[in-house]
């Protein structure tokens, strides 16, 4: 029958412009979505590339303080060695002095060691009294009761707000 159409494609009052306009948009549509699901796989892979880089970045950052850190150190420790040498020789240059100037050279010393002995034990006495002063933390203790109260169900007994704010320790 050459006047009849198919069943399926063309059937019913759809045109054959509409069905093409139709199948038109659906293609477009597909395209879109795999346009959109491509440029989702490429972000993804493109944030995990860029997390990668990062750590990268962090690791060679820390690694460079490290040998900051480590020549830096090598350098304190060779400037103190060769500080308790000058304390040495100086205190060995005073000895001599003090002989010259007309006292036995087991004197000249003793008088230097003394000297050492008194500034150590000055300095000893002012860090123990340093120590004795100490409050410790003072803030978080009655802080940390305060919340530990609270998780209690107890009432407050003073204000977190209170602490927080005083940032003097409280002379009693």
């Amino acid at each position: 029958m050459a006047g009849t159409q198919p069943e399926g494609r063309n059937a019913g009052n759809a045109s054959p412009r509409d069905e093409r306009g139709a199948e038109f948009e659906q293609e477009q549509t597909q395209r879109h979505e795999q346009t959109l699901r491509e440029l989702r796989e490429a972000a993804s892979a493109d944030l995990q590339r860029l997390v990668e880089l990062q750590r990268e970045i962090a690791a060679l950052e820390l690694s460079r303080e490290g040998r900051t850190m480590a020549i830096g150190s090598g350098m304190l420790v060779v400037a103190l060695v060769v500080g308790h040498l000058v304390l040495i020789l100086a205190s060995v240059t005073i000895a001599l002095g003090i002989t010259a100037a007309g006292l036995a050279a087991w004197l000249s010393f003793l008088i230097v060691t003394g000297a050492y002995l008194l500034s150590a034990v000055l300095l000893l006495f002012l860090g123990v009294r340093r120590f004795k002063r100490r409050q410790g933390i003072p803030q978080t203790k009655a802080a940390v009761r305060e919340i530990f109260g609270v998780l209690r169900r107890r009432e407050p007994t003073g204000s977190l707000l209170d602490l927080v704010g005083d940032r003097q320790p409280k002379q009693t």
